[in-house]
């Protein structure tokens, strides 16, 4: 709707609670707050590092640990 006014890349977050439509299985809320990040209107590598580093700065606030299950 906004394209021909925004310059690129563009980046935005949003942090909003969402709903299932389905019914959730046992252990999974109906309604629950969702965080997405997104970089678009560029291919550079460095935006997939920029976006790591987010997720990460987030849980290092939050006192989560975070361990890769591949290793």
């Amino acid at each position: 709707m906004n394209y021909g006014q925004l310059t690129f890349p563009f980046k935005r977050y949003q942090i909003q609670p969402v709903w299932r439509a389905d019914r959730p299985q046992k252990g999974r809320y109906r309604e629950f707050y969702q965080c997405d990040a997104d970089i678009v209107g560029s291919y550079s590598l460095f935006n997939e590092v920029e976006l790591a580093n987010i997720y990460a700065t987030v849980f290092e606030k939050l006192g989560m640990e975070v361990e890769d299950k591949n290793q």
